[in-house]
C-alpha cells in the first residue's frame, strides 16, 4: 500500500472524506470547495479531501493514483467499487471540480477497472463553457457552476 493509498483509507476510516453528491450544490457546498482547494496535485492530503468531497454518490471504495512526473499532470482515481453502472456523465462534474479546484492539474481520470475516462483542462474548459480553473480562482464562478448543474 502507498502512502496516498494509505492516507486515503485513514480518511475514510476516519469519516473525514465526505462524499456530498453533486445534488448538493449552493452556497455553503461552493464555500467548502473553495476553501479545501489547492495550488499542487502533490498535496496529497488536500486533494483525497476534494476526490472525497466531489465523488459522485455511486462511487463507494477508491484509491488514488498521481502522475507528477512530467507534463501533463495527472490524477487518476481508480473506482473499486460502484453502487451502479458506470458512466462517463457521472463524473463530468467531479472531474470539472477537480480540474478546478486542483490548480495544477492538467487531467482527471476515472478508472472503473474495465472502463476508463479522462478528462482534460481543455476538454472540460470546452464542455462547460467557460475556463474551468476559475473555479478555483473565483467563489463566484465555483457557486454559479455548482447552482448550473445541480442534479
Amino acid at each position: 500500500m502507498t502512502k496516498l493509498q494509505a492516507a486515503a483509507l485513514c480518511l475514510v476510516l476516519a469519516g473525514c472524506g465526505s462524499a456530498a453528491g453533486p445534488g448538493s450544490a449552493g452556497t455553503s457546498r461552493a464555500a467548502d470547495l473553495f476553501a479545501a482547494r489547492t495550488a499542487y496535485l502533490g498535496d496529497n492530503s488536500r486533494v483525497i479531501a476534494l476526490v472525497y468531497q466531489v465523488a459522485p454518490a455511486s462511487v463507494g471504495d477508491l484509491t488514488m493514483e498521481l502522475q507528477t512526473a512530467h507534463a501533463p499532470l495527472g490524477l487518476t482515481v481508480h473506482v473499486q467499487r460502484l453502487t451502479k453502472p458506470f458512466a462517463a456523465t457521472d463524473f463530468d462534474q467531479a472531474a470539472t471540480l477537480l480540474l478546478g479546484l486542483i490548480a495544477n492539474v492538467d487531467e482527471v481520470t476515472f478508472d472503473a477497472g474495465r472502463e476508463t475516462h479522462t478528462f482534460t483542462s481543455a476538454s472540460a474548459t470546452k464542455a462547460a463553457g467557460f475556463d474551468v480553473k476559475q473555479l478555483g480562482k473565483d467563489q463566484k464562478v465555483l457557486t454559479d457552476y455548482l447552482s448550473k448543474t445541480a442534479r
